[in-house]
């Protein structure tokens, strides 16, 4: 028994007199609608029986929606290399932003940026914290603001407004040297 994944990223290409030994197996990726039908359901079934509030129950395809672009995005702009091969993201990732949310205790969610601070902590949590360099970390928060924007409405320096030190200069970001 073998797995691979597809050449780059440090992967090499396996030679064909090497495959004939091999009985070989592909599986596709979800699409996006079958990701979002999944997550959704897993969602809606754990908002039920914890009884979440309408409040957080609402923001439930938004939050999907929202963890479905960064994936895609981080999918295409953090591409592996051999000084970050561990730029390698999969259904895995995705699946830890939403249970990682469903972990925390939604039902004290009361106001409407609870749930988006929340998710930034868990796409910060899965996402950010495996990049190594600061323009890659920079990419990823200026893609939440914007995300979370489209999404949530909600903008991110005035979500976390209360973290913010007077030397952030009132914008969540990497602090500059």
């Amino acid at each position: 028994v073998c797995a691979m994944g597809p050449p780059g990223g440090g992967r090499t290409f396996v030679t064909p007199r090497f495959l004939r030994w091999f009985n070989v197996i592909s599986v596709t990726e979800f699409d996006a609608e079958a990701m979002t039908g999944i997550f959704d359901a897993i969602m809606r079934f754990q908002f039920d029986k914890k009884g979440t509030p309408g409040t957080v129950k609402g923001l439930r395809e938004a939050i999907i929606r929202s963890t479905l672009e960064v994936y895609d995005a981080s999918l295409a702009n953090l591409l592996p290399t051999p000084t970050k091969s561990h730029y390698l993201f999969n259904l895995r990732d995705f699946g830890r932003v939403i249970l990682g949310f469903l972990m925390a205790n939604t039902e004290a969610m009361t106001e409407g940026t609870a749930p988006c601070r929340l998710w930034v902590h868990e796409v910060m949590r899965v996402f950010y914290d495996r990049l190594t360099d600061d323009k890659d970390r920079d990419w990823l928060i200026q893609f939440m603001r914007t995300t979370l924007k489209k999404n949530f409405s909600f903008d991110l320096d005035k979500i976390f407004e209360h973290l913010l030190v007077p030397e952030d200069n009132g914008t969540v970001g990497i602090p500059q040297a």
